[in-house]
């Protein structure tokens, strides 16, 4: 939750306090005052009471049905927001890889699978590495990601990709840390000889 949502949201509900104390203090008094008996006095506060219960009610209904629209709002955002960034991925022809900062594979894009034969269901939570890279390139790829982990924005890398039917391809990456979600995102090409 953000400081100034919980800042926003304590004056509220102090304000609220003060105003119910206020309202019940000062209507008993004037109220006290007014009635003429104790049957009076009691019709008055049993009315004033119900009218206190009912704006507060409303009140309340107000600003939850303001909240959750809201809410809405940016949940209906972010939904299009995913799938701009999904059909963006899904729809260009470079193989895009996301990875978590351990280097588990967490997105991968159709010209990925059709290049190299795995779903994300195949390689989701995987390492990289282990999943389909040759162990001749193990090394390389980690000293890869931790030249991304130190603290370097973009980092080339070419080498070979096992296919999921047993076959290599060769690839050409561009990988870019990203410093939001302490991932990465890698862009890889096809290298034809």
């Amino acid at each position: 939750m953000a400081r100034g949502s919980e800042f926003r949201e304590l004056r509220l509900v102090i304000g609220y306090a003060v105003i119910a104390f206020l309202w019940f203090f000062i209507s008993d008094q004037v109220f006290l005052r007014l009635a003429a008996d104790v049957r009076g006095l009691t019709f008055i506060q049993t009315t004033k009471d119900i009218l206190f219960v009912g704006v507060t009610t409303a009140l309340l209904y107000f600003l939850l049905h303001r909240e959750l629209q809201i809410r809405q709002r940016a949940k209906d955002t972010l939904a299009e927001e995913r799938d701009f960034a999904t059909a963006l991925l899904d729809t260009t022809p470079s193989l895009i890889m996301l990875m978590d900062q351990q280097g588990k594979v967490v997105q991968i894009n159709r010209a990925f699978e059709a290049a190299t034969g795995y779903s994300l269901n195949d390689l989701w939570g995987r390492e990289a590495a282990a999943a389909f890279l040759p162990p001749r390139d193990h090394q390389r790829w980690q000293q890869t990601l931790k030249a991304l982990a130190g603290g370097q924005r973009h980092r080339d890398y070419e080498g070979a990709l096992l296919t999921k039917g047993g076959g290599a391809v060769r690839l050409s990456w561009i990988f870019t840390a990203l410093s939001d979600t302490q991932g990465v995102v890698g862009t890889g090409t096809v290298v034809v000889d």
